[in-house]
């Protein structure tokens, strides 16, 4: 019995612990705004108002996962916008209940609305022809930052329907085993972007919450309380640290 109060003093302990972390976090993000209420507004300056310097690497595709808290579709717009001014090409957002997906429309127009000389900087889409786009070439393209929407579907359902599809082809003899291999998944669960290299897990619970498992490998992750009134200067601290980590590959 006194084992049992114990174990549930120790959970209101760390409970009590985490909401107050929290709210240190909340609260200094707040106070640094209102010191400072410009910051959050200098989307294309960043480069200028944050030390880049250390930025000697940039993530190829970055994966914003939302977990466990509202989505704040204006600070999710902000973060597009600072990819656009660093010069990251690909940017997820990943949410277990496709809320974003299903309210992309909010989500782009927060980013009009903040950063209207970046929109023709920014491709909304799922797929892109290899060749050309709206008149864009090759060239454009790498100009550009690429915004996709994943859900939950794009992941473990997606590896599921597959495995169904390889199955029933070798049922019909149109396939072999033998020519199942990982270059053959490899290709037929290939993203319109490159395999995300950096993801960023917002909310207390520290986890992938089904993104992506084929593609994720060898993805950094990193985690933030919120990413309610994400500051620049964190945003670049969290480059600094992937730009600071080496990728063995396995050797």
């Amino acid at each position: 019995m006194k084992f049992s109060w114990a174990l549930k003093l120790i959970h209101l302990i760390v409970t009590f612990y985490i909401h107050l972390s929290d709210l240190i976090v909340i609260l200094k993000r707040e106070l640094i705004n209102y010191i400072r209420p410009k910051t959050l507004k200098c989307i294309d300056t960043i480069v200028d108002i944050c030390d880049v310097s250390k930025l000697i690497k940039l993530p190829k595709h970055l994966v914003i996962v939302v977990a466990c808290e509202d989505i704040s579709f204006g600070d999710l717009a902000r973060i597009i916008g600072w990819c656009c001014a660093l010069g990251i090409p690909n940017i997820s957002f990943y949410d277990r209940q496709g809320i974003i997906n299903k309210k992309s429309c909010i989500l782009k127009k927060e980013f009009y609305k903040l950063t209207p000389s970046f929109v023709s900087r920014v491709i909304w889409s799922d797929k892109i022809n290899e060749k050309s786009i709206n008149g864009l070439s090759n060239g454009d393209l790498k100009q550009l930052t690429r915004v996709n929407l994943i859900t939950y579907e794009d992941g473990k359902p997606e590896i599921v329907k597959l495995t169904q599809e390889l199955s029933e082809a070798v049922k019909r003899k149109l396939l072999k085993t033998e020519d199942i291999n990982y270059d053959l998944i490899e290709e037929k669960l290939s993203l319109p972007s490159p395999d995300p290299d950096l993801a960023i897990v917002t909310g207390r619970t520290f986890s992938t919450f089904g993104l992506l498992p084929w593609h994720i490998r060898l993805t950094e992750f990193y985690n933030v309380p919120t990413h309610h009134n994400l500051s620049p200067h964190e945003f670049i601290k969290i480059l600094e640290a992937f730009a600071k980590c080496q990728q063995r590959l396995g050797t």
